[in-house]
């Protein structure tokens, strides 16, 4: 015996019944005529009646189908509830992963404002400079910097990112203010990673110089080369999204302002799950808007327009 078990042909039938016609319910659903046409055949094949004499401008629903509106618009109603107390629920716990001065300098600053909104959500912020296992952890949301990721349905958003070369004023009076990249390998550098690197790769658009440099200070986490920076400790090649208060409030100071290091972006990254939960969504919405605002004022043309990925 065949079953209806297809939400979306009760939802075709119900939209022909309130618009009139076959082609205002397929515009109202969003799909197309052929399609709404489709799953309103199979319904009414499932319940062996017919529900509407159509034309192509108008129906008119039969009497068996003024007995099936009424179930219909209940069982959908059901669907409804369930939809917005369970998969849609504004409620709940999200998990977020990304590195730690990221999360620290971006995204905790802007969690308060969410949570006033939305003060049954509950978040957990995990700062961590490895790359997490979404699925494996119970991540709902990953913020990764890294080279631009090809394509993908788990990257719902992309905001420019990049290293520049940056100094307290009291380092840059007393040592100068370096006018090439090849000025850099008369000054102090404060690097990352251990054994220290012995070269640094800049480009201009243009152009692109390898530098050797003698590093002063290096550390296995780019916090330390922040914190000697800040100290007027030398130059430190930072994320600008590192860095982009200090610049701001002049704390630092963007040396050679032509050449930038390695050219990245920072993904918005979910699980591949069918279906993602409200809670999610609005956190998600919430923390792109504002950080797509904040690299606008951060990052000059070209960059100000970040690259969105279509909201789902």
């Amino acid at each position: 015996m065949a079953r209806l078990d297809h939400i979306t042909d009760l939802r075709v039938f119900e939209a022909l019944a309130r618009l009139g016609s076959l082609t205002a319910a397929a515009s109202d659903l969003g799909i197309s005529l052929a399609v709404a046409s489709k799953r309103l055949q199979r319904l009414e094949a499932v319940l062996g009646v017919r529900l509407a004499d159509r034309t192509t401008r108008a129906a008119r629903l039969t009497q068996d189908g003024h007995r099936m509106l009424a179930h219909c618009r209940q069982t959908l109603n059901a669907v409804d509830r369930v939809e917005d107390s369970v998969l849609h629920g504004a409620e709940g716990v999200v998990r977020i992963s990304a590195a730690v001065a990221f999360a620290q300098r971006q995204i905790a600053p802007l969690l308060p404002g969410f949570l006033d909104a939305y003060p049954d959500i509950r978040i957990e912020l995990a700062a961590t400079n490895r790359m997490a296992d979404l699925v494996g952890e119970g991540i709902d949301l990953a913020f990764r910097q890294c080279v631009p990721l090809p394509e993908d349905p788990t990257v719902r958003g992309r905001l420019p990112d990049g290293h520049v070369l940056v100094a307290a004023p009291a380092y840059l009076e007393r040592a100068g203010i370096p006018e090439t990249p090849e000025d850099l390998s008369s000054h102090r550098l404060l690097t990352v990673g251990l054994p220290a690197p012995r070269s640094l790769t800049l480009n201009d658009g243009a152009t692109t110089a390898q530098i050797r440099i003698h590093d002063a200070l290096t550390g296995t986490d780019g916090e330390i080369s922040h914190a000697a920076a800040l100290a007027g400790g030398g130059i430190a090649l930072k994320s600008v999204w590192d860095v982009a208060q200090d610049l701001a409030a002049g704390r630092l100071v963007h040396v050679l302002p032509g050449w930038s290091g390695e050219r990245r972006q920072v993904h918005i990254v979910v699980p591949m799950r069918e279906f993602q939960s409200r809670r999610v969504t609005l956190v998600l919405n919430y923390l792109r808007g504002a950080l797509e605002r904040a690299a606008a004022a951060a990052f000059p043309p070209p960059d100000a327009q970040p690259v969105r990925a279509e909201t789902r």
